[in-house]
């Protein structure tokens, strides 16, 4: 019995002494926990380009308070001095601008954030259109309410998020607009848009959307929050039934598209421009 008792005894005293020794050599068992658990933290959280995924250092290659290299920031908005404004073609529209044109790297970092349990990506695509706002370009002129593209309750709980909402959070601190949340909502679930034709997708989404208390948006001027716009069809619909509301200006902005509109950074020749 007494033999059992002394056994744990003994364990705890040898490994104290292989501690101590250790130790006298400066290679302590603490400080190599220690640093090996720095190095998987700063593994695990060190911030990487959301665009190349390259490891971001701070005040070296990172563009501003984002989670984009500067790199690619170049990259993307190598052409967008050469763009010139053009008018919103989508109905219902009043404005519309654009971080970056929808390829490349930015296309497949929107489809991480969007179906690939990225949400942290809103921050940085909330923090770049929040420079926009706030620089006095004419689509924000007037803006006094962010309103995000709704997303259905199942897709949103598919995907565990929804992606326009989290920009448009994300987004109202830092532009100092506040966020009309839960006024435009999703009737009814709808088919992905990506897999339909302009046609099919406009009449996919008429009628998905209401907004519940039409008299929180009566005057107002009202900004459309999405992180894809495509054919339009669908922050289009959104504008209808915001206007029909008594909505008195709806412009829409969106991360990424490939129509013609304001393309802040990254657009193509002759597709947006970043003109106040």
């Amino acid at each position: 019995m007494l033999q059992r008792t002394l056994i744990p005894v003994f364990t705890i005293i040898y490994i104290y002494c292989i501690i101590v020794i250790v130790n006298k050599n400066q290679f302590s068992l603490y400080s190599i926990s220690k640093r090996l658990f720095e190095s998987a933290a700063a593994f695990v959280f060190t911030p990487i380009c959301i665009f190349c995924g390259c490891i971001l250092k701070s005040g070296v290659n990172t563009y501003l308070n984002t989670d984009i290299c500067v790199d690619c920031m170049h990259t993307s908005a190598h052409s967008a001095a050469h763009a010139d404004t053009a008018p919103s073609d989508i109905a219902y529209v009043d404005d519309a601008i654009y971080l970056f044109a929808y390829r490349g790297a930015v296309r497949k970092s929107l489809a991480r954030y969007k179906f690939g349990n990225r949400p942290s990506y809103s921050r940085t695509f909330a923090n770049l259109l929040a420079r926009f706002l706030n620089s006095g370009y004419s689509v924000a002129h007037g803006i006094d309410m962010l309103v995000a593209v709704p997303l259905h309750a199942a897709r949103e709980l598919e995907r565990g998020y929804d992606q326009a909402f989290l920009i448009a959070r994300k987004l109202s601190e830092p532009s100092g607009i506040p966020l009309g949340r839960g006024l435009l909502l999703r009737r009814t679930g709808t088919r992905r848009q990506s897999s339909l034709s302009k046609a099919d997708r406009s009449k996919n989404v008429r009628g998905a959307f209401y907004v519940k208390r039409p008299g929180s948006v009566k005057g107002r001027s009202i900004l459309l929050i999405d992180d894809i716009i495509t054919t339009g069809s669908t922050v289009s619909e959104c504008a209808r039934v915001l206007k029909e509301a008594g909505a008195a200006k709806v412009a829409a902005a969106a991360v990424a598209s490939g129509r013609k509109g304001l393309c802040v950074y990254g657009c193509l020749p002759g597709k947006g421009g970043v003109k106040k």
